[in-house]
């Protein structure tokens, strides 16, 4: 046993953390316990510590060695334990009870009383202490101590409630979400009910049962702010008791782990012993909520024969038999047995089948739904179901003329399809189709209208639909629409689903067939256009039909747009006339209105993709590029060759003619287009375009160019006063519903842009402008966008950009530093690892960075740079990474280039000079000390 001097002379040749941790991880003998706890080495455990938004529980070395000594030294580290003072230090309490798991019991009871006490003042724990003290309580069960084993499975299995709001007070879809949560996650919760309780069930029986049904009732009554015993809906989120694919959705939160634990621990305690299924029906029945109920008539059907008159009596009693609640164990027990029922309880049961299902309530529900009297056949119909579904259960037993009714009505209905569920779920992929894509493919396209034509949908809402057809028909027709084109005439005998499918389908086939013949197509199109847009009478709720042609003339503007594009299978420009005299009815569309804007569900550039005008004019725009491209060289240009379209356009700025957001969205997006198609005409209009006096179409014109459009010289020309009213508004609440959120970054983008290619200078009022009003985080931006196009760039920039961007660099430095905060200056390693600037300059320029009090982006890809530079700069390359690594403690950076600095020291360890071979030295042991040993092996 070493000697307080010995203790004294080895402590006090320890230099640095890392030999401290390394001197108690080499300890093997349990003779140093005592000695180290007499001179007080155990009575300091590492305080929890907060680091930004995160708490930080480090490991303990004298823990580890006392964890690695239990085994040997049972009452040694017991004492050493129980003397240690109070620690929230998550990671020293899992060293105690992986400690107690592996002594003998009536040492582990004394460290079990510690952590029963720490677990009950606990709210959460965030690594694997549950799973641990769950092992803990496994072993203290099978040790026979049963009592400090039940009171911390009692402590650790606590549950709580917890309540969020879900939108803000006033809004339509605002709510509060109620969740219950244990002290640790759900699914380690999940872990310990199923792996760690089945041994306590074992040791003390009722008590742990019990105990798990007080849990799941508290958590009834937790979540039931409204619902009052006994309607828990549970047979909504737990279609069945066993294990079973309904259960999918709520199968991974507590209330359903806590019905797998007491289900598991009620068949467990059965198979040990029959006679006390009776005392575990009375526990759950006692319970006022249905989920016990249905658990005891689960376990009834797994054990039918123990206790037949408690079987008998749930059988024929009519309640449970109709009520919807209980439908699924009705079934499960009524399968298991019915047929050992007597022969009389048999038929008082059977008798319920032969009054039939309520008539009245059919009826009602047909009268609210159809709005219509239920028929005579309906009716029937009803009876014939009803009773087919309700003889399934008992199927196996009937008696001859009861069989003989049964497979009648089989015959006739088909086979009963999950009665025995309240709820059945399907899963659901979206609309199928009754035919594929190849038994399509193979038909003629005159066969093809017959079947669309002759086909009905049956009835459900999850069966084959008119939209899954409509969708398959447009993949047939993508792959090969060239007949489908020619035939396109024939589909004027179908409805509007049908057709927007072909139409979907043929809008994807110019990419790859230059010979489709686009006549046909346009004279089908017009025609669609001369339909009415609704269809009188229609109900398209779970029809899968469209209420009319509204989407199918969406569709011809997407179809047109792409048929205009410079493709091969490119509209022939001399069906210009007829292109045009489509496209001109679909701008007058009222889709969209400004009701469906001021819902809020899209911003406007989106809504105008989504509604018939707004695809309209993005159409109208590619008609004008079309014609542009095939313009030949005479003299008339721009608008005056397309005199329509300028109409068009001149009539949609009229914002009393036209006052959608989504539709002004348009002119936004395409201004660089329209610029190029008539300048004149761009220059004139734009006040009506970004239309300053009117906040909210200003908004929603400058925001979408901004977000769509790259910033091209010639629109600086014409926008450059627009520029300068966005810096202005920088900040500045937006007037849009629904806000384009990248905005402001987009518009720092446009003029570093602009900076770069020498259209702005460091003196030019629009960039003094934007630093003056930008926010720290758009400058931020502003020099990360410009490190990210740099590290993006394949080729070396002109020495012209280099010098611009050192000249930016060096103002934004001064200011930062000296005034407006460093912050913005976090993203330079962007600029450092695209390996594009000057390396000397580079180097002391990250230098200077990573002194700076911030917290820097793209560590790990600087590193990487880095790397490449350490033969070349040993020492400058040393500088910053040991500058690096001061930032991964006071900043809480996340180690994520760990590999690179291996390969950094490593290079450094192999030169020749001493003083880098120094300094890398001093940085592996700066690492170790940081815990971070695998460095070691560098030395």
């Amino acid at each position: 046993m070493p000697s307080k001097d010995v203790i004294e002379k080895v402590l006090g040749s320890i230099k640095r953390r890392a030999d401290y941790d390394y001197f108690f991880s080499k300890i093997e003998s349990p003779d140093w316990i005592v000695p180290l706890r007499e001179y007080g080495l155990f009575s300091n455990p590492p305080p929890v510590e907060r680091e930004g938004n995160y708490l930080h529980h480090q490991n303990w070395p004298e823990s580890k060695y006392l964890l690695r000594m239990a085994k040997q030294a049972p009452v040694e580290v017991t004492e050493s334990v129980l003397s240690v003072p109070e620690t929230n230090n998550e990671r020293v309490h899992e060293d105690f009870v992986q400690a107690a798991i592996i002594m003998p019991s009536e040492h582990a009871v004394k460290i079990a009383k510690v952590e029963l006490k720490w677990i009950k003042a606990q709210d959460h724990f965030y690594f694997l202490y549950p799973e641990y003290v769950g092992k803990l309580i496994s072993h203290l069960a099978k040790s026979g101590k049963i009592r400090i084993s039940y009171e911390l499975a009692k402590a650790l299995l606590d549950i709580s409630r917890i309540e969020r709001e879900i939108g803000s007070p006033g809004d339509d879809g605002y709510h509060k979400s109620v969740e219950i949560v244990a002290k640790f996650s759900t699914w380690q919760y999940g872990r310990v009910l199923k792996k760690r309780m089945p041994d306590p069930v074992e040791a003390s029986g009722m008590p742990v049962f019990e105990m798990l049904c007080e849990l799941l009732d508290k958590s009834m009554a937790l979540r039931s702010d409204h619902a009052e015993p006994p309607h828990d809906y549970s047979w909504i989120w737990r279609s069945a008791i066993e294990e079973h694919e309904q259960n999918s959705a709520g199968r991974n939160d507590i209330q359903s782990f806590l019905v797998d634990a007491i289900r598991d621990a009620a068949l467990q305690l059965v198979k040990a012993n029959e006679s006390i299924l009776s005392e575990l029906v009375a526990t759950l029945e006692s319970r006022a909520w249905l989920i016990f109920k249905r658990i005891s008539m689960y376990l009834l059907s797994q054990f039918p024969r123990i206790q037949p008159e408690l079987v008998a009596e749930r059988l024929t009693n009519h309640d449970l038999f109709e009520d919807e609640g209980f439908r699924y164990e009705y079934a499960q027990l009524a399968r298991a047995a019915f047929g050992s029922l007597s022969p009389d309880q048999q038929t008082f049961i059977l008798s319920w089948i032969e009054e039939g299902p309520d008539i009245d309530g059919f009826k009602s529900r047909v009268l609210e739904s159809k709005e219509r009297e239920a028929t005579d056949d309906e009716v029937r119909r009803r009876i014939k179901v009803w009773q087919r579904d309700n003889l399934d259960q008992f199927k196996e037993s009937l008696q001859k003329d009861w069989k003989q009714r049964f497979d009648a009505l089989v015959q006739e209905l088909g086979e009963a399809e999950h009665q025995e569920f309240a709820y059945y779920s399907k899963s659901w992929v979206g609309p199928t189709s009754p035919k594929s894509v190849e038994e399509l493919k193979e038909m003629p396209v005159c066969e093809v209208v017959e079947y669309l034509k002759a086909w009905v949908p049956p009835e459900g809402d999850m069966n084959h639909s008119p939209e899954g057809l409509s969708r398959t028909l447009a993949d047939v027709v993508s792959t090969e629409p060239t007949p489908f084109a020619t035939e396109a005439r024939l589909f004027k005998e179908l409805g509007p689903t049908y057709v927007r499918g072909l139409l979907d389908g043929l809008r994807d086939a110019p990419k790859s067939h230059a010979d489709l013949p686009w006549e046909p197509v346009l004279d089908l199109c017009l025609w669609i256009v001369n339909q009415p847009r609704t269809i009188p009478g229609r109900k398209t709720e779970y029809s899968g039909k469209d209420p009319g042609w509204m989407w199918a003339r969406k569709s011809i503007a997407k179809l047109l747009s792409n048929g205009m594009k410079s493709v091969s299978g490119e509209i022939q420009v001399d069906l210009r006339p007829q292109v045009w005299n489509v496209i001109l009815p679909l701008t007058d569309d009222p889709d969209p209105t400004d009701e469906e804007y001021g819902e809020g569900h899209m911003d406007p550039s989106t809504l105008s993709i989504n509604t018939v005008r707004g695809e309209a004019m993005h159409s109208v725009v590619d008609f004008g590029l079309w014609v542009y491209r095939h313009a030949s060289e005479d003299k008339v240009k721009g608008f005056d060759l397309m005199p329509e379209v300028r109409e068009v356009l001149d009539k949609h700025l009229d914002t009393d003619l036209d006052a959608s957001l989504a539709i002004r969205s348009v002119y936004g997006q395409w201004f660089p287009w329209l610029i190029l198609i008539d300048s004149t005409w761009a220059e004139q209009v734009k006040e009506k375009i970004f239309f300053p006096d009117s906040p909210q179409y200003w908004d929603t014109a400058w925001k979408t160019y901004v977000t769509f459009c790259q910033p091209y010289d010639d629109v600086l020309a014409v926008l450059r006063d627009q520029y300068a009213l966005a810096i202005e508004k920088v900040g500045q609440p937006s007037t849009m519903e629904i806000d384009m959120a990248n905005a402001e970054e987009r518009l720092a983008d446009h003029l570093m842009i602009y900076f770069w290619r020498g259209r702005l200078k460091l003196d030019d009022p629009l960039v003094q402008s934007f630093y003056a009003r930008a926010t720290n985080a758009m400058k931020a931006h502003a020099i990360e966008f410009l490190g990210r196009s740099l590290r993006d760039l394949h080729v070396e920039p002109p020495v012209e950009v280099h010098e611009r961007l050192k000249s930016l660099w060096a103002w934004r430095y001064q200011q930062a530093t000296q005034s407006e905060g460093p912050d913005e200056l976090a993203g330079f390693c962007w600029w450092f690892s695209s390996g594009k600037m000057d390396v000397d300059w580079a180097l002391s320029q990250l230098k200077a960075v990573l002194s700076l009090p911030i917290k820097l982006d793209a560590l790990d890809f600087a590193a990487e740079e880095l790397v490449k530079l350490i033969s070349e700069k040993p020492l400058a390359v040393l500088k910053c990474v040991n500058l690096m690594i001061n930032h991964l403690g006071s900043e809480g950076v996340y180690f994520g280039w760990n590999e690179e600095a291996k390969q950094i020291l490593g290079e450094a360890m192999k030169q020749e000079n001493e003083t880098v071979i120094a300094q890398a030295t001093d940085i592996i042991h700066q690492l170790g000390a940081m815990g971070h040993f695998e460095f070691r092996t560098l030395l």
